[in-house]
């Protein structure tokens, strides 16, 4: 039988689905990342429209922004919301995984499975691909796909909905309409399965 995975933000983000949030910078992708953050771990409305059909346990790894601001941003969003933060099911972790390193990726598989998040944030993904001193080419395809793949690998496994933030390329022009083609580095196109572009 056909089946439809479920939305985790109605017409926003797909359960089982690669999301990349991208947009050039200042623009406020991780205030966004903390409002979909809270509406998936308070079961309530991103951004006060999108309906969030279930609370879920949510990871977000934050590697610019620090947790005393992400934990700001949230109160604010809670309190807009007139929820009490007690309740929203979110674990905040400061270090991202070095994407080239078998080791942080088995531990972050054992930290999914274990808690049972649903939806992993990384924030941003850039610093992640340079963790760990690899030499990834990150505009050759190849190269970019195998650690993309990585990642997707562990969603699939278990059960997590992997977002990204990324930033568009120098090629975006102010006040130009972002597309997928303006994303930073190459494979972010294919490897996204929905997206929110600023």
């Amino acid at each position: 039988n056909f089946t439809v995975d479920p939305y985790l933000i109605e017409d926003v983000m797909v359960a089982g689905h690669n999301l990349c949030l991208a947009g050039p910078p200042k623009l406020g992708k991780t205030m966004l990342l903390a409002d979909a953050a809270v509406s998936l771990g308070s079961g309530t409305p991103f951004l006060g429209h999108f309906d969030v059909p279930e609370a879920v346990p949510v990871l977000m790894l934050s590697g610019e922004s620090g947790e005393k601001t992400l934990r700001r941003y949230c109160k604010v969003i809670q309190d807009q919301r007139g929820i009490d933060g007690s309740g929203v099911q979110i674990t905040w972790g400061m270090q991202l995984p070095a994407l080239s390193n078998p080791k942080d990726l088995r531990t972050l598989e054992r930290v999914i499975e274990k808690h049972g998040f649903r939806v992993v944030i990384i924030d941003p993904i850039y610093l992640a691909l340079l963790k760990g001193g690899g030499k990834t080419d990150t505009h050759r395809l190849m190269e970019m796909g195998l650690l993309l793949g990585e990642i997707s690998d562990i969603g699939q496994r278990t059960g997590a909905t992997i977002v990204v933030c990324h930033h568009a390329n120098q090629s975006l022009k102010i006040g130009e309409v972002m597309d997928l083609r303006k994303m930073n580095g190459s494979g972010f196109d294919a490897w996204s399965r929905s997206w929110i572009l600023g």
